[in-house]
């Protein structure tokens, strides 16, 4: 093969290579199914999604796994057609986590990783659990805690490597919140009315405890209460160590956590 025609191939083949490298970047890397960041529409459908799941499971079962089953189905329905009935009742008492659909705490942290650039990281744990008690003028108290050895993201090392570095969930399995500050409800919501509230409390993550202001937003809807909120998270502020990685080249100091929690009449 002659010079000429060596340099041919070559022409060809580089924009080949460079093409096929970038495709593979894009879909393998860079094409992430990051979660969006938390909102309520979300939550609210993700609920509906779930629910229609389980409607469509239990229309398929064989008719004795519905006989065996209708009754806890039934109890259920008529429980949430009396709260929703019945006047007296409204919003007052003590709600706990919806263990039938999906609630959960998490984090959002910038990277900036080998090859790749500027990475937004996401991991979500859905094991929370939690309640809050309205008086029909204030939410005097609320507790969310959640395991962080359940914190899942697109990357598994990552997630092994948060068992023994940066919040070490091995070591400090458990986040919690508890709150210090009644929040004072003056108007009670109505169905689909959005809510913004801050709830002022104490946060313990990594084995320190600080106070903090989470600043949340609520929705009730079809007898549930959907809430999100944010709150920025330094990492010295609880004595976190960034984490290090060959794939890391740098990470910010700090990130969001953020929570989606869905709430039941208890």
């Amino acid at each position: 093969m002659n010079k000429k025609k060596s340099l041919i191939l070559l022409t060809i083949i580089v924009p080949v290579f460079a093409i096929l490298a970038g495709l593979v970047t894009y879909f393998f890397v860079l094409r992430s199914d990051t979660p969006a960041p938390v909102s309520i529409d979300n939550a609210i459908q993700q609920s509906k999604d779930i629910t229609s799941s389980i409607v469509v499971k239990e229309s398929v079962l064989p008719d004795e796994g519905k006989k065996s089953q209708s009754g806890n189905i039934n109890e259920k329905n008529s429980k949430a057609t009396l709260t929703k009935t019945d006047s007296s009742n409204s919003l007052v008492g003590t709600w706990v986590i919806d263990n039938d659909v999906e609630s959960f705490v998490g984090y959002r942290v910038k990277e900036e990783l080998v090859s790749v650039g500027t990475f937004t990281a996401v991991g979500r744990t859905s094991l929370v659990e939690g309640s809050l008690n309205f008086t029909g003028t204030n939410i005097n108290s609320v507790t969310i805690k959640a395991d962080l050895r359940g914190l899942k993201s697109d990357n598994r090392y990552r997630d092994q490597a948060l068992s023994r570095q940066a919040i070490e969930s091995a070591k400090f399995p458990y986040a919690e919140f508890i709150l210090l500050d009644p929040i004072l409800i003056q108007t009670v919501p109505s169905e689909n009315q959005i809510v913004d509230i801050n709830a002022r409390g104490t946060l313990t993550l990594h084995g320190v405890t600080n106070y903090v202001e989470i600043a949340l937003t609520g929705k009730l809807s079809s007898n549930k209460l959907f809430i999100i909120g944010t709150l920025p998270i330094i990492f010295i502020d609880y004595d976190i160590a960034k984490p290090s990685s060959r794939s890391v080249l740098s990470i910010e100091d700090n990130g969001i956590m953020e929570l989606s929690l869905i709430f039941i009449k208890n």
